[in-house]
């Protein structure tokens, strides 16, 4: 069963300002004109203000501490989101510019300090597909589909996959067997604690890993075409060992 789900955590107001671009790293104490809220969490704040350099993106933890800079941009910033991550002090934040890309900064250390903006790339690219979470996702044909008691899944994150992140997953009883670009895992676990994994703030999408998807390009069309050449194939399990590789003797 598919469970194409996005996950919208601390959702804010879309704001949209043009002006110039500079990224910077996070800065404190500096002035900056007309900051506007636009993003909340607990006390915690984001804003979006300007300064000489253009439009910045800025992080306040309460109301009595200094800005941060953890952006600046001569495009345009919109939707802007400041979720708790709920996991060893992680916090992220999330906004577009006025092309779509997608932006996402990180900090570890309950906002005391911020990583880089990065760009987040929001497509699953497989063997045999690309798949974009979000929008509609098509099924495999029936005998290349995963089969309803399947524990194998697609898992992808918010942010970069971080060992925050993976760690909460394996506390959950989850299994983790591969990564995935983009921000995406290949992940074994039961019904129950699926249900637990998509409820986590930094988990974005969950979906089926149908055998579809494992197969290389070209090869399925092989599968279904009239006459299959005998040849040499390559069968790789998730883990190493006799038990996996057993049940394809």
């Amino acid at each position: 069963m598919n469970r194409n789900r996005l996950h919208r955590a601390t959702v804010c107001t879309a704001l949209i300002l043009t002006a110039l671009t500079f990224v910077a790293g996070p800065t404190q104490g500096a002035e900056y004109s007309g900051p506007s809220i636009v993003a909340r969490s607990g006390d915690q704040t984001l804003a979006v203000g300007s300064r000489d350099e253009g439009v910045v993106l800025l992080y306040r933890q309460d109301s009595t501490s200094p800005r941060q800079a953890i952006s600046s941009t001569h495009s345009t910033i919109v939707g802007a989101r400041l979720v708790d991550g709920g996991v060893n002090g992680v916090l992220f934040s999330s906004w577009q510019d006025q092309d779509g890309a997608a932006y996402t900064a990180i900090s570890l250390d309950h906002g005391e300090t911020w990583k880089p903006e990065r760009v987040i790339h929001p497509t699953i690219a497989l063997r045999a597909a690309t798949l974009v979470p979000g929008e509609q996702v098509t099924a495999p044909a029936p005998k290349y589909t995963a089969g309803s008691d399947s524990q194998v899944r697609i898992v992808q994150f918010e942010t970069q996959s971080l060992a925050a992140w993976r760690q909460r997953l394996v506390e959950l009883g989850a299994e983790l067997l591969a990564f995935i670009p983009h921000n995406a895992h290949v992940v074994r676990m039961s019904s129950d604690v699926e249900r637990n994994v998509a409820a986590e703030p930094f988990v974005r999408w969950i979906g089926a890993y149908h055998p579809a998807y494992r197969l290389e390009p070209g090869l399925l069309d092989e599968l279904n075409g009239p006459n299959l050449p005998p040849r040499r194939f390559v069968l790789q399990t998730f883990r190493p060992g006799p038990t996996e590789k057993s049940a394809l003797a």
